[in-house]
């Protein structure tokens, strides 16, 4: 996961350490679900109830403390806000991480798959003892995949995917069609061919 730096001035102490009380477990539900749901993390804090300043002050004093336990530290070392702060940071990788999986599986989906659209309607038949009756239809389209999604995703997935490479010959001038007088040559044969077939076809119905 990257986290944009934040263009506060706040320090990790006045943001993640500073105020404590705001990193309760109802506002981690909320930046999580909204991070599961595809939206940035200046959305994300904003639904957390938070400033984004603040959130990225817990990722970075998040990240800190997972680094001090990676490198050997001392866990008690760790305040339990700069605990929490290391639990937000790994939950909102994990959750970007399924985010990025869902939408990467119904892009390939859209690819690969025909879907199905289905449409319910209500339609007036008429006047029946001075009543109307309505009738529900439904209506199934299937549209045929759409290979501009596996193009999206190639593009993002290969590197280079999908780039135009322009062939110059000599010079930057066009480039030199070597044997023209075959492929002319071909052309003839096919044009000669096919008066051949059609002479024959004019003969055989006379």
């Amino acid at each position: 996961m990257t986290v944009e730096e934040s263009d506060a001035d706040e320090s990790i102490a006045a943001v993640a350490v500073g105020r404590p009380a705001l990193l309760t477990d109802e506002v981690i539900d909320r930046i999580l679900a909204a991070v599961k749901g595809h939206q940035r993390l200046e959305v994300a804090a904003e639904m957390g109830g938070v400033g984004r300043a603040t959130l990225y002050g817990w990722l970075r004093a998040g990240a800190r403390a997972k680094d001090h336990l990676a490198n050997g530290g001392d866990p008690a070392a760790l305040t339990v806000l700069e605990r929490r702060c290391a639990d937000l940071t790994a939950s909102i990788e994990n959750a970007m991480g399924l985010a990025e999986a869902t939408a990467v599986h119904h892009i390939v989906r859209a690819g690969l798959r025909p879907s199905v659209e289905t449409r319910r309607t209500t339609r007036c038949l008429g006047l029946v003892d001075g009543q109307p009756v309505y009738v529900d239809e439904v209506t199934t389209t299937e549209r045929a995949p759409d290979p501009r999604a596996l193009q999206w995703w190639l593009e993002r997935r290969v590197p280079g995917y999908g780039q135009r490479t322009e062939l110059t010959g000599a010079n930057g001038g066009p480039v030199a069609i070597e044997f023209a007088a075959r492929i002319e040559a071909v052309h003839a044969k096919i044009a000669a061919h096919q008066a051949a077939i059609a002479a024959q076809s004019k003969a055989q119905g006379e």
